[in-house]
């Protein structure tokens, strides 16, 4: 970038990262940047780059996500924040379209989560732009969310580790993806997903149920470890139909998934065997299989069920599949415990459900999602 063609300041925000961590439900962590450090405005514009030094050492994460606000909005290319690498790589960034109105009334933008070391953000400032100030970061926490764990104690497995790549269950996994977004109050939190079609995601609407959020959103796909080198990344491009009361939002991916679920539209037998796979905590994927089975529908909502599959923070939007084929019969969405014994019940909701609500809403996208379940591409 050329520091010359355009009249203002060039801020620079040098961060650092190191440790891998993991996220709960509903927030992660979050930190108040100590000098909430600012682009001055026009009356004190300074010829020197500012360099910003916020002691590495003590951020345990592999991304980070920023926040800046500016007093009034910004006019149209009068602010530029440029992320980079290390090796000076552009590789995310702002513009002034970006800017919205916060809570507090003024303008804020969240950067995207950089997930890189040592990151480096330089504002590109015009001297009639308001002031641009850095006040907080978000970063991925190491404290886990609260687990519901059926029978006492947690019986979910690495699915990697445990089963490898050559079990059906390894192959089943392939369309679920660890979501990592922001909710309304933008604090950064984590959901699990799965492809239903080439370019269509089901998760919970309790996770992502309005467009602001899909800017900073993404998608992970094969994390199964936490080597990331072999994951694929979509973002959400739009919400294609939502139901607060079924617990669902379907989302449009920017390209396709590499395969996407099979699903079936029926009852439970009584206590069938089930498995869960999920990103709790945004872990890599683990797997409910050991007492995970169809507990009892739920009498008062007959497009819910309950389930004894374990989970916890992180695992909401995950696929409640068939154990020997794999097949989609539900959405896992949420936890209750019985105020009675204090045990945890899981609850569903019925694919079929889901999929009726769809083909109301968003017949296009409906019939998308039934030609996809007759070409499922191998994982």
């Amino acid at each position: 970038m050329d520091s010359t063609a355009k009249a203002g300041l060039l801020l620079i925000f040098v961060l650092a990262s190191s440790l891998p961590g993991n996220c709960q439900l509903p927030i992660l962590s979050k930190r108040v940047y100590p000098k909430n450090e600012c682009v001055p405005d026009a009356l004190a514009i300074s010829t020197q780059p500012w360099i910003v030094d916020d002691t590495p050492d003590t951020l345990p994460t592999p991304w980070l996500r920023l926040h800046f606000t500016t007093p009034s909005a910004p006019a149209r290319g009068e602010v530029t924040i440029h992320i980079f690498d290390q090796s000076g790589k552009e590789v995310s960034g702002i513009q002034s379209d970006n800017f919205g109105v916060s809570k507090e009334g003024s303008f804020e933008a969240w950067s995207p989560q950089v997930a890189i070391d040592h990151p480096h953000f330089i504002v590109e400032h015009s001297a009639n732009a308001p002031k641009v100030c850095l006040d907080r970061y978000n970063y991925r926490s190491v404290t886990p969310g609260a687990k519901a764990i059926v029978g006492g104690h947690d019986k979910r497995e690495n699915l990697l580790k445990i089963y490898g790549k050559n079990h059906r269950f390894y192959k089943f996994s392939s369309p679920i993806g660890a979501i990592f977004f922001q909710n309304q109050d933008g604090d950064d939190t984590c959901c699990t997903g799965f492809a239903i079609a080439a370019r269509y995601l089901l998760t919970n609407y309790h996770c992502i149920s309005d467009v602001k959020q899909l800017r900073t959103a993404e998608i992970i796909f094969h994390l199964d470890s936490e080597d990331e080198t072999h994951v694929t990344r979509r973002r959400p491009v739009s919400i294609l139909s939502q139901n607060e009361s079924l617990d669902y939002s379907l989302l449009s991916l920017d390209s396709d998934s590499e395969t996407w679920v099979k699903w079936e539209d029926r009852d439970f037998t009584a206590r069938e065997s089930l498995i869960l796979i999920q990103h709790p905590d945004g872990l890599p994927k683990e797997i409910a299989v050991i007492g995970c089975r169809f507990e009892r529908p739920d009498s008062d909502r007959p497009s819910n069920f309950f389930h004894l599959c374990d989970s916890s923070g992180g695992s909401s939007g995950s696929a409640i599949m068939d154990n020997q084929t794999g097949i989609v019969l539900g959405i896992h969405h949420l936890a209750q415990t019985d105020p009675a014994t204090q045990d945890w019940h899981n609850l569903g909701v019925r694919i079929g459900a889901v999929l009726k609500d769809i083909q109301v809403q968003n017949m296009e996208a409906y019939k998308a999602i039934q030609n996809a379940a007759g070409s499922v591409p191998q994982p």
